[in-house]
């Protein structure tokens, strides 16, 4: 977990001076979803645990966060030089001080990345040969949730499309 934590918090250190290059703080959400497929990555290559089970982890967890960092990443671009609202909030609300406290917001992204990661931990772990049925389970939930995903997704962009919409928040 040190070297997961050392890690990623170069890179989102490395995303911070991006940011502030660019001067838009909302990439830190592209960095932050892509960075749960790379520790899921790293944890099924560096864990002991059975092989099919590691490797079924790490493809769930990337082909997610591909999709919901794509997917940011897209309309990030999108309206640059706009940033994301809560960031302007925060420009307002830490005025002062505001580039040192996103630099820790970078840094507290990196560890609530490996905080949360912690849960791919015990299947990285498990050497027991064989998919208990909870892991079909879970396997089945992450289909079904990762196609609403998409199909929300798509839905979302089919209603941005319409010029009445513009601006107007999808409420269908």
């Amino acid at each position: 977990m040190l070297i997961a934590l050392g890690t990623l918090g170069a890179a989102f250190a490395g995303g911070y001076v991006l940011a502030r290059r660019i001067d838009n703080f909302s990439i830190v959400d592209i960095a932050w979803s892509y960075a749960f497929g790379a520790l899921a990555a790293f944890y099924a290559v560096a864990g002991p645990g059975w092989t099919f089970r590691r490797a079924l982890l790490a493809i769930l967890i990337v082909l997610w966060s591909l999709r919901l960092g794509t997917h940011l990443a897209r309309r990030i671009v999108r309206h640059h030089p706009t940033e994301d609202g809560r960031y302007r909030e925060l420009r307002k609300s830490w005025a002062g001080d505001f580039q040192a406290k996103m630099c820790w917001f970078f840094q507290m992204q990196a560890a609530s990345v490996v905080l949360l990661g912690v849960t791919f931990l015990p299947s990285c772990f498990n050497a027991t040969p064989g998919f208990h049925p909870l892991e079909w389970a879970g396997t089945t939930l992450w289909l079904i949730a990762i196609g609403g995903e998409a199909l929300a997704d798509a839905q979302l962009a089919a209603f941005g499309r319409e010029p009445k919409n513009r601006g107007q928040v999808c409420s269908v």
